[in-house]
Parts: structure tokens; C-alpha cells; sequence
């Protein structure tokens, strides 16, 4: 079975080997590190495709962790156990998303976010 993956943007290089760290204790597996930050006119499809070797890292105020390979109980047990203070955007690879470059990917994940806590602030 392949290794666990995980692309991050937003995170300097110190706290995504904290939070690859933190993942690897709580689900028992290896997780690959693949930095995306400063990347945002690169396709998400060759960020994956250069893999970690070509990783950059930087802290921005926003952050997000895609997940590459994760099952359902793994992402339940993410979910669960992230710690609620440092909760990045978390988001899957999908069919669209990998064609998409970062900028627009991270602008659509913002708008999502934007999106489901007005819907969470008039329950």
C-alpha cells in the first residue's frame, strides 16, 4: 500500500513536518510531505507530479491540507483528532481540482469556507 499524502499551502516548512508528524502518530502510517506554498500559477496536477522533491514552503494566513490517499475512517480520525485552534482548509483531490492552479484553487476553498460559515452563523 502506497504511503499517505498530503499537499499543504500556507504552511512554513518547520510546521508542516509538525502537522506530517502529528497525522503519522495519530493513523500509524507514513505520510508524504509535498509543499505547495509560493506555487500559486502551478497546476495542482504538476505540483503532485514533481512530488516532494520540488516542495516549497512558507507561512500565509491561510492554510490548507489536501489529502492524497486518505480512506473514509482515516479523514473521520483526522477530522476528529486536528486540533480545533490550528484547523486549516482541508480538502481531497478531486477530477476538477487537479486541473485547477493553486490561486484558484485556494480562491474557491476560501469562498467554500466563507460560504458554510454564513450558513453555520444563521442556525
Amino acid at each position: 500500500m502506497p504511503p499517505l499524502g498530503l499537499m499543504t499551502y500556507g504552511y512554513d516548512e518547520g510546521s508542516a513536518k509538525n502537522v506530517q508528524s502529528m497525522l503519522e502518530a495519530m493513523l500509524g502510517s507514513e505520510i508524504v510531505i509535498i509543499g505547495a506554498s509560493n506555487k500559486d500559477d502551478t497546476l495542482v496536477s504538476q505540483i503532485l507530479e514533481e512530488g516532494p522533491n520540488s516542495s516549497t514552503f512558507e507561512d500565509h494566513q491561510n492554510k490548507m491540507l489536501m489529502l492524497l490517499g486518505f480512506d473514509d475512517e482515516q479523514v473521520k480520525i483526522l477530522l476528529k483528532n486536528f486540533p480545533k485552534k490550528e484547523r486549516p482548509i482541508f480538502c481531497g483531490l478531486t477530477d476538477e481540482n487537479i486541473k485547477w492552479d493553486m490561486k484558484y484553487l485556494m480562491k474557491h476553498l476560501l469562498e467554500e469556507k466563507k460560504y458554510w460559515e454564513s450558513q453555520g452563523k444563521r442556525n
